[in-house]
């Protein structure tokens, strides 16, 4: 009892810091609930109800951030301060048992391919197929995803049937993620985690729906999402010394996997900054004694931002403009729906869209609204006035800060709220409407007589938030443990939180942040791993 009493009475920074923590998830979870979300995405303004903080409900939110902090402080004290989750011995998993694990995700998983044949499609696939078989690639869905894609297209083509084509991009995608859950199973067991826990986190990416279903969407998530899963574990195992950054070979191992996380998704590119920025900020000690590996990175980093900036810009491949400013553009939308202005703050915003055509349309959860319904949206007049219109949109936000606010809260909705979720590319269980010919069948029930899709499709949605929260409560606990570079193994999830909240153009996409479903199960397990950082 005297520990905990110090422990929660103690002044110091780590405290402080986690007791800021406890009242900002406090205030979500009191206060985000006074925005009724009525499961409607495509709610107009004033369709949505927002309800005044009321004097109980600040009551509410001091007693839940007070439970919230004890709450931290009694798993740090009683949890991780002996070894709960692995045995001080080490071990090898041999490659006959690792071949056993690889093919049972293969055989568990195996009902999805045979009920969603040829695969479970969604409408950016058959974007990049156009850009592909009609057009130009460019980088709106990335380069590497679309040209990687673009090998099915013409396959198909070949073949004259795009239903094997998309049912072999399936496979290899199908067995990919079957490898590399496999091998996470794999290192946890070489790091000696104790049984029940392992064969938990198995029975979880073996039977959790979420798991089988994105190995069989056609999406550039999936795989974004798996090689920055990799990369994670890989920059866990150096800062734990499990690999020694001296070593060329391993800088180049890392420097693949950066490289894939920065070019199978436009925000890759900052979630490997974040993290090296983390790394060097909070543990410089550490990256100073591998010069090399800072240099080689810090390279990188910066021909990265080279080839994905000035020479897209030049060869035209750029992601259009109208994609990086979602929250800008709702902003804009919401103030011209109910905020004050006057004609000469909205003279480039009023040539851009038809302000009456904005108040009538103007979707709150969606930024797709403005950019693709309005039929008086002027994408071209808005990609020769950018300047302009970040000056009348700053001047807006200035006048109307409240409305802005509001704003970005409800665009953001399920990536900060840990109750609202929504079906909108939470899974793709479908095929888009295509010109293909590509078209579902269902094998499983024409064999069996019964549906298998029936059974496994998700019925209730989990919160993104939800998901980044607890992993986040782990993040805490490590930062308690190890001080400020605590943090630096979760700086990658956080990265991808942050870029979400800046551009996100929907408030409900698990997709965008699917890495948080992959590492949630690891999650528990990190401030243990840490002990040794």
């Amino acid at each position: 009892m005297k520990k905990l009493s110090k422990e929660l009475f103690g002044i110091d920074y780590k405290k402080i810091f986690t007791f800021l923590f406890s009242l900002f998830l406090g205030a979500i979870l009191v206060f985000g609930n006074n925005i009724v979300y009525n499961g409607d995405i495509y709610a107009k303004g004033k369709d949505i109800v927002i309800n005044s903080i009321s004097f109980w409900e600040v009551i509410l939110f001091l007693v839940i951030s007070i439970g919230i902090y004890i709450l931290i402080n009694i798993i740090n004290l009683e949890v991780y301060q002996r070894n709960m989750f692995f045995s001080k011995k080490t071990r090898k998993m041999s490659w006959k048992r690792f071949l056993l694990l690889f093919s049972s995700f293969l055989l568990v998983w195996s009902p999805y391919l045979l009920t969603y044949y040829p695969g479970a499609v969604y409408s950016d696939a058959f974007t990049s197929m156009n850009q592909a078989l009609f057009f130009k690639i460019d980088n709106h869905h990335t380069l590497l995803y679309s040209y990687f894609i673009s090998i099915f297209a013409h396959l198909g083509k070949s073949l004259n049937d795009y239903n094997i084509a998309i049912f072999l991009y399936t496979i290899i995608q199908y067995i990919f993620m079957a490898f590399v859950l496999a091998s996470v199973v794999k290192w946890l067991y070489n790091r000696g985690l104790k049984k029940g826990y392992l064969v938990f986190i198995l029975i979880v990416y073996l039977f959790c729906p979420l798991f089988p279903y994105y190995a069989i969407a056609t999406w550039k998530d999936t795989y974004f999402s798996l090689f920055l899963l990799l990369y994670i574990i890989y920059f866990i195992d150096y800062l734990t010394g499990k690999i020694d950054f001296k070593k060329k070979r391993n800088i180049f191992k890392f420097l693949v996997l950066s490289f894939f996380v920065c070019f199978l998704r436009n925000n890759g590119i900052y979630v490997v900054t974040f993290t090296l920025a983390c790394l060097i900020v909070f543990d410089f000690k550490k990256i100073s004694k591998n010069k090399l590996f800072l240099i080689v990175d810090g390279i990188f980093v910066i021909l990265t931002f080279i080839i994905q900036g000035p020479v897209y810009r030049n060869l035209k491949l750029e992601t259009e403009f109208v994609e990086n400013i979602a929250i800008p553009m709702q902003q804009v939308g919401a103030i011209i729906t109910n905020g004050e202005y006057s004609k000469s703050d909205v003279k480039t915003i009023s040539k851009i869209w038809n302000l009456s055509e904005v108040k009538e349309k103007y979707t709150p959860y969606l930024a797709d609204t403005m950019k693709w319904y309005l039929d008086s949206f002027d994408e071209d007049y808005l990609d020769n006035h950018k300047s302009e219109f970040i000056s009348e949109w700053l001047l807006l936000v200035k006048k109307n800060p409240d409305i802005a606010f509001t704003s970005y809260l409800l665009e953001t909705l399920g990536y900060w709220h840990v109750k609202y979720a929504s079906n909108i590319c939470y899974i793709q269980d479908g095929v888009w409407e295509n010109f293909y010919k590509v078209k579902q069948h269902d094998y499983f029930e024409k064999i069996f007589n019964f549906s298998f899709a029936n059974i496994v499709r998700p019925a209730r949605y989990i919160s993104s938030g939800l998901f980044f929260f607890v992993i986040l409560l782990f993040g805490i606990i490590s930062f308690r443990k190890k001080g400020f570079k605590g943090f630096v193994a979760f700086a990658p999830l956080i990265a991808i939180w942050l870029t979400i909240m800046i551009a996100t153009p929907i408030a409900f996409s698990l997709r965008y942040v699917y890495i948080f479903v992959l590492f949630i199960p690891l999650s528990f397990l990190l401030p243990e791993i840490l002990e040794d950082y």
